[in-house]
């Protein structure tokens, strides 16, 4: 019986063995890809860089720090990266933190809250299980390589158990340990402002706002945006259209709500849909040739036929008795009867020429 239970024992004692290396051996197979994807490498170049986690301490109900120790070695890091690893997904952040030799640094995080002491973003991991760090090296051309990787599997997991109370909220829905939480409601008078329940009532409705950041109950509150083609000053919504900014030249037109003069045109020009137009032409100017300037554009007006002359835009005839060779008699020149004189004696007229009889 001694036999078979020493026996046992052995078999037991293997058998953690095995579940412990499987369990490291996972943890290592998540970290080691993360560390290698995306083109990021693992750099064996710089192995006398070495980290370690000295301590893990909560900070509060969702916030820890760890605690990271570069061991003896030579050598330049640009950073730490950190991977936090809950059994089936892992978080990476990269910090940008050179330790020297021997330097230990505190880097503290949170769960599922941003921006907790540094900048960073929020781990959304729920049960953190394992902590890994190694030093970061990133190349003049911005490629990321990493050293040896230390992990920390963690005696009991890290949680967030922040509450409404710790927040300091008293009402509304907020948002805890990343999850939308009901923090309450406010008595019968009172209203959920920020979190906070308020004995004062009012509201961009109450005090007259219609737009803008304005401090209602001693909080900022945004009571909207205006429409398009108004703008927000002192909290109410004013027309900022005027007939140059909705390009009316001309005619009343509805600006702001309101039936406005937008103005006349000068000279010939006529208002058409808000726009000054000129609706002259040569003949409604009295031109009937010549090159002449209409809606202030030089135009031609055209050509006189034969026998006109063009002078100040009208055709003027340009005929007469001696540039029709007509020496007597009486003719149609210019649309008028003319004279163009006698024969003298012993000659007679005959189609404007003097003959001899």
């Amino acid at each position: 019986m001694e036999n078979k239970k020493g026996m046992s024992n052995i078999v037991n004692t293997i058998l953690i063995i095995v579940l412990s290396l499987v369990a490291i051996g996972m943890v290592w197979g998540s970290v080691a890809w993360i560390l290698s994807s995306s083109g990021e490498k693992i750099s064996m170049s710089n192995s006398d860089i070495a980290l370690r986690i000295t301590s893990v301490s909560m900070d509060g109900p969702s916030a820890f720090n760890v605690q990271v120790k570069r061991l003896a070695g030579a050598g330049n890091m640009s950073g730490v990266r950190f991977v936090f690893f809950n059994g089936s997904e892992s978080k990476i952040i990269d910090n940008m933190t050179s330790l020297q030799e021997l330097e230990q640094t505190s880097f503290y995080f949170t769960l599922g809250e941003n921006n907790f002491h540094f900048t960073f973003n929020e781990i959304g991991l729920a049960n953190i299980i394992s902590i890994s760090v190694a030093p970061m090296f990133v190349s003049p051309t911005g490629e990321k390589m990493f050293g040896t990787v230390f992990t920390l599997e963690l005696e009991s997991p890290l949680s967030c158990t922040s509450t409404c109370l710790d927040m300091n909220y008293e009402c509304g829905t907020q948002t805890i340990c990343g999850v939308s939480t009901s923090c309450g409601t406010c008595s019968t008078g009172e209203t959920c402002l920020g979190g906070q329940c308020n004995s004062c009532s009012d509201n961009c409705s109450t005090l007259g706002y219609q737009c803008g950041t304005q401090t209602i109950c001693g909080i900022s509150t945004s009571c909207g945006t205006c429409p398009t083609g108004y703008t927000c000053s002192n909290g109410n919504c004013s027309c900022s259209d005027s007939c140059s900014s909705l390009g009316y030249e001309c005619g009343t037109h509805t600006v702001c709500g309101v039936d406005s003069n937008c103005g006349t045109c000068p000279g010939e020009e006529v208002c058409s849909a808000g726009q000054c137009s000129c609706i002259d032409t040569c003949s409604s100017l009295g031109f009937q040739c010549g090159t002449q300037t209409v809606c202030g554009v030089s135009t031609s007006c055209g050509t006189c036929s034969g026998g006109y002359v063009c002078l100040a835009g009208h055709c003027s005839c340009a005929d007469t008795c001696s540039s029709l060779e007509y020496d007597c008699g009486i003719h149609f020149i210019c649309g008028a009867n003319v004279n163009c004189g006698i024969c003298p004696g012993g000659f007679e007229c005959s189609s404007g020429k003097c003959i001899l009889i």
